[in-house]
């Protein structure tokens, strides 16, 4: 147990620090280009910054392990899968969520930025965590995956996968809405409160987006489907909400606190629902699918 711990460990920070460097390489590149992207956090001075974006980047790495643990396949393949999974779940979908409560310009210009950091901590995760090949071709897990539903089943299990994440969030949100409003309201900490349209268009396209990153990792899992919940889970909480509570300079701290709670339990409770919709009963991994 200590030494898988330790294993974990500095693995992630290893992994953090891969980020980090993608992440100041392609901002420089960016910069080079004539492109101004927004520095998160805003507010933090530029001798720490960088301190920041370390701790950022190893709460990224974290968030990834287990999901990387749990994969099986060639390393172009995990790695293919874990930088999908990465890039569209963190990079596309957290930055999209971040532009619309945020008053500073130019975030989405963020999204690119991320593609070089996330695949190379993707690659990086891939290689350290070895993995016994699998005995199926890629298309052949996909198909395993697939297998014994319609067309139109899997048409109307996807709407609800899709539909699923606004669900939880506003239920969430609600849940804790009496306890921030005011916050936003205020503008505190460069803070804003969209119109509900906007919340309810942008939650809709990023469970499209969510469904996107998961499918080709439930192709190339192998764990039991409550650890497919568990990575799952986690992975959305980093992504959401604890890389940008590092991130909050001037948060207050009550804020951090109370979203912080929300998302890890919305987190764990849509990765359930969406394992639950998209994998059948009784099915521990793709390979004891096969066997069955």
């Amino acid at each position: 147990m200590l030494r898988r711990s330790f294993d974990a460990a500095w693995r992630t920070v290893v992994g953090g620090l891969v980020f980090a460097t993608g992440l100041v390489a392609s901002r420089l590149a960016f910069q080079l280009a004539g492109v101004s992207v927004p520095r998160m956090p805003a507010q933090a001075p530029e001798a720490i910054a960088g301190w920041y974006l370390l701790a950022g980047s190893i709460v990224v790495a974290a968030g990834m392990l287990l999901s990387s643990r749990g994969t099986r396949g060639s390393l172009p393949v995990r790695w293919l899968v874990l930088s999908t999974f990465l890039f569209i779940g963190f990079g596309v979908s957290s930055t999209i969520e971040t532009s619309i409560y945020t008053g500073t310009d130019g975030v989405l210009w963020i999204i690119p930025v991320l593609v070089l950091p996330c695949l190379l901590l993707a690659g990086t995760e891939a290689a350290l965590l070895k993995s016994p090949l699998a005995q199926l071709t890629p298309p052949q897990r996909v198909g395993v995956v697939f297998h014994g539903r319609t067309w139109v089943q899997w048409a109307l299990r996807s709407l609800a996968a899709i539909a699923a994440f606004p669900l939880v969030y506003f239920i969430f949100g609600l849940i804790v809405s009496p306890l921030v409003s005011n916050y936003y309201e205020l503008g505190v900490s460069g803070l804003v409160l969209p119109e509900p349209g906007v919340i309810v268009s942008t939650q809709f396209f990023r469970g499209g987006l969510h469904l996107l990153a998961v499918i080709p990792l439930m192709s190339i899992w192998s764990g039991s489907r409550g650890q497919l919940v568990l990575s799952l889970g986690l992975a959305f909480f980093v992504f959401v909400a604890a890389h940008d509570f590092v991130l909050a300079y001037e948060v207050p701290a009550v804020l951090v606190v109370i979203h912080g709670i929300e998302v890890l339990a919305s987190s764990l409770v849509y990765a359930w629902i969406l394992v639950t919709i998209l994998t059948r009963e009784g099915q521990a991994s793709v390979g004891e699918a096969v066997k069955s």
